[in-house]
């Protein structure tokens, strides 16, 4: 300069590239930021929907069925009386005795899956509508009971009918004598808090009025 002072010359290139640099770091930060925040809300809701999973399914498959309570639970007319819940293992004991026994004999109305289920329905949704249209859920509770999912899944539905309408659903058929610490805790909460009725297995003689009190237990709302 004539004023014996040296201007240094910025190189605009390496300003732009500086802007560029720094610009890109606070995108990546701000990038991370909201995936980090969408995985958090993601998370939440995943719980959410686990926490209340079965009303959730309950509450899908009741509405699918367009389902409608114009008259009161104590005038309303049931399809049936019960609807067995029982584990394939059981099958036998469910036919040839507790089939015959109700139906036959005491001329009640039971939904059996393999029989009563409408084909081509989704498994879920004939379960949901075998427990509306039935006064009672009868449980043959045994250890293969304990190990099919699709009876847990029954049972819960059982639950949420009892929990959404105020009646009584469940009622357990106690077919083997289980410890109560082999019970998981939602079986042994719906065990405790519904209707149960032991078979009087060393008992043959009793056998005739262990029906009869069956009968009157799903009959009664």
């Amino acid at each position: 300069m004539s004023d014996g002072t040296v201007q240094h010359f910025v190189d605009i290139f390496e300003v732009i590239a500086d802007l560029q640099q720094q610009c890109s770091n606070f995108s990546s930060i701000l990038i991370g930021a909201v995936s980090c925040f969408f995985c958090l809300i993601l998370s939440l809701v995943s719980a959410m929907m686990y926490r209340f999973r079965w009303k959730l399914r309950y509450w899908y498959y009741a509405s699918r069925m367009s389902y409608t309570r114009a008259q009161s639970q104590e005038s309303r007319q049931f399809d049936f009386d019960a609807f067995v819940s029982y584990a394939s293992d059981d099958e036998d004991f469910v036919r040839s005795q507790l089939v015959h026994n109700l139906e036959v004999q005491e001329n009640l109305r039971l939904n059996v899956h393999d029989r009563d289920f409408t084909p081509g329905q989704p498994i879920p949704y004939n379960i949901v509508a075998a427990v509306q249209n039935s006064r009672r859920t009868l449980v043959v509770l045994t250890r293969h009971l304990l190990q099919s999912d699709w009876c847990q899944y029954e049972m819960q539905m059982a639950n949420m009918e009892a929990v959404h309408t105020g009646r009584d659903v469940l009622v357990f058929l106690l077919y083997e004598d289980i410890p109560s610490h082999e019970l998981p805790r939602q079986v042994l909460y719906n065990l405790q808090s519904s209707t149960f009725i032991h078979f009087p297995h060393d008992h043959p003689e009793l056998q005739s009025n262990f029906w009869m009190r069956l009968t009157e237990v799903l009959k009664d709302l």
